[in-house]
């Protein structure tokens, strides 16, 4: 299942070391060769020089000098080739990693995402070490990252976007080389922070006086150059020239200051925008079948003439004309004699006249190609996962349940439903036989579900939901806020989101913070506001009162219970849910394992 995954990793892997080997030698062989080829010019100029072969010095030199510019633009090419070697290589060790469960390893993990306000996403790892982030993500640029981000914290609350990402998805798993290509050219990226660069290009209210002049620009040094070679031609006087290059000095100064503030506003976003596209180069040449990628290439493209990543190449190309200014001798005289600052400020005014608008959108559609393509890795990787079926209703029914985050070697399958005519599942069970692991199980699936991803499950049917948790409340010390206060106001939280719409809760050790019988009224207090028609939910606890809950006509809950056992002296957990409560408990045997003293120890069996 996995391996077959992990085993193309290995062989693009074994590929791509070997062609980087190559290119890296034929790298090599190319500098010698440039080397070689200005020492021989060199020598045998010398020689030739000796014998007065004036004209065959030149010509060796012409050639010599044609052949190394040669040398020079395929020693970039093959240099632009192992870079994306290299970062071919990284691509398919990480999916190596992941393939094989060693997915902890990987260098990002999205913490920067953490919110320990959020609705769900703490309790369930969805951001930081071992997280399911961490898991996914193949993104590299701001704004995949920010959009698999929102994927997994803000799920989609419409069945048709749903569908539409889960088909996305699942042409994004079959196209391996699309996916690889798009990252590799993420990896390329230096420049996260353009957020200012796109809003700059965006902003409509940036004006230009110059561009009304635009044809005068561009006609003077035309005029000036044309009259000063009549002039020198018939009359060899120097009047005419000399009066239009004073009035084109007259321009340059006239505009210098403008002229210097906007072409230094663009030359502080050249940087931040060229890494981008090679990313856009590949969107643009993939074609796509499924409704959702069709859409965010329509948008990208937007009925233009000219794609997106040329536009962006032009743009760089423009901006490389301009920094001509830092070069102040030979500015000083291209400027007067073409008008080189206004010409090109014009230009570049032109551009963001042009394209301004339109360069948010694309950058929104790199993001989402990235997450949609980070979600695909799951089915991919795992093709024994299903694609979910979200359905109008206030259920969730699921077959073979399995955490998507754990080993597939020591992951443990559930079949469980709630919905039908239970709306709470009350489960119970000792220290470390899997209760919160369960809770986790199906919350971090419905996540998945929600963002268009498959599940771990060979069955998987729910409704829509909004996910409340509360599982890893702590006290806060500099708020003066007690752990049991704190699940309070999680608690709070979650009867509120209730309130609004369809809502599956998760509260793992329900009131633990405070004495059995606030426990238990509590808890009561708890499952009575959260039992509504449009809200289901799992409780998890020690207490074994609470599992009276279930026989109160006020509710309409059901127990379950993990349980262990135990042999040669050792505790074992099967990690199976069980129906009804739990009837053991391990806790001073768990002490007497770890040499705690115990007076009258519970006898095992």
């Amino acid at each position: 299942m996995i391996n077959n995954a992990a085993n193309e990793y290995k062989k693009r892997l074994k590929n791509h070391n070997r062609e980087l080997a190559e290119k890296e030698k034929f790298h090599r062989n190319i500098s010698h060769l440039r080397l070689w080829l200005v020492v021989t010019t060199i020598t045998a100029a010398s020689i030739l020089y000796n014998h007065n072969y004036i004209e065959v010095i030149i010509t060796a030199i012409f050639i010599s000098g044609t052949i190394f510019l040669l040398l020079v633009r395929k020693h970039l090419l093959v240099e632009d080739k192992i870079t994306r070697l290299k970062a071919l290589i990284v691509i398919n060790n990480n999916g190596i990693s992941r393939a094989e469960g060693r997915w902890h390893s990987l260098p990002d993990s999205g913490s920067d995402f953490i919110n320990k306000e959020h609705l769900f996403t703490s309790d369930l790892d969805i951001f930081g070490d071992s997280s399911l982030f961490q898991r996914i993500n193949t993104a590299h640029t701001k704004f995949g990252r920010e959009a698999l981000a929102a994927k997994l914290s803000k799920p989609s609350q419409t069945f048709s976007s749903t569908y539409e990402n889960q088909c996305a998805v699942l042409e994004l798993a079959a196209n391996l080389e699309f996916r690889q290509n798009l990252e590799q050219a993420s990896l390329q990226v230096k420049s996260h922070n353009i957020n200012q660069t796109i809003a700059w290009l965006g902003d409509k209210n940036t004006c230009l006086g110059l561009q009304q002049k635009k044809g005068l620009v561009r006609l003077l040094p035309i005029v000036s150059f044309g009259s000063s070679c009549a002039e020198f031609i018939f009359f060899q006087t120097f009047f005419i020239p000399v009066l239009f290059y004073a009035l084109q000095t007259l321009v340059a100064l006239k505009y210098h200051k403008q002229n210097q503030s906007l072409l230094t506003s663009f030359d502080n976003k050249k940087n931040s925008l060229k890494d981008y596209t090679g990313i856009l180069r590949v969107i643009e040449e993939q074609r796509f079948t499924s409704q959702a990628l069709r859409k965010l290439h329509k948008r990208m493209m937007s009925d233009r003439c000219t794609r997106p990543s040329v536009e962006l190449a032009t743009l760089n190309y423009l901006l490389n004309q301009a920094s001509l200014r830092h070069n102040k001798l030979v500015h000083l005289f291209i400027n007067i004699l073409l008008l080189w600052d206004c010409r090109y400020t014009i230009k570049l005014m032109e551009w963001k006249a042009q394209n301004g608008a339109s360069i948010a959108t694309w950058f929104e559609v790199i993001g989402e190609m990235e997450a949609l393509a980070s979600l695909s890795v799951l089915s991919y990787e795992n093709p024994s996962w299903t694609m979910p079926t979200i359905n109008n209703s206030n259920t969730i029914d699921a077959k073979n349940l399995k955490h998507p985050l754990l080993h597939a070697d020591t992951n443990i399958g559930n079949n469980f439903s709630l919905g039908h005519n239970k709306h709470a599942a009350i489960i119970s069970g000792s220290n470390m036989s899997g209760k919160s692991t369960f809770l986790r199980t199906v919350a971090t699936n419905l996540v998945l579900a929600y963002a268009g991803a498959p599940v771990n499950a060979d069955n998987f049917h729910c409704g829509q939901f909004t996910i409340v948790t509360s599982m890893r409340t702590v006290d806060n010390i500099d708020k003066k806020i007690s752990t049991f206060y704190a699940e309070l106001i999680r608690i709070k939280k979650m009867i509120d989101v209730a309130q609004t719409g369809n809502t599956f809760f998760f509260i793992d050790e329900i009131f633990s913070g405070t004495n059995s019988r606030d426990r238990l009224e509590g808890a009561f207090q708890v499952i009575k506001a959260l039992n509504t028609p449009n809200c289901i939910g799992i409780v998890s606890t020690h207490d074994l009162a609470l599992c009276e809950l279930t026989t109160n006509n006020m509710f309409t809950a059901e127990n379950y219970h993990f349980r262990e056992h135990y042999q040669d002296a050792k505790i074992y957990f099967d990690y199976k849910i069980q129906p009804g409560h739990s009837t053991t408990s391990n806790a001073l045997f768990m002490m007497q394992q770890l040499g705690i003293p115990v007076n009258q120890p519970e006898q095992i069996n």
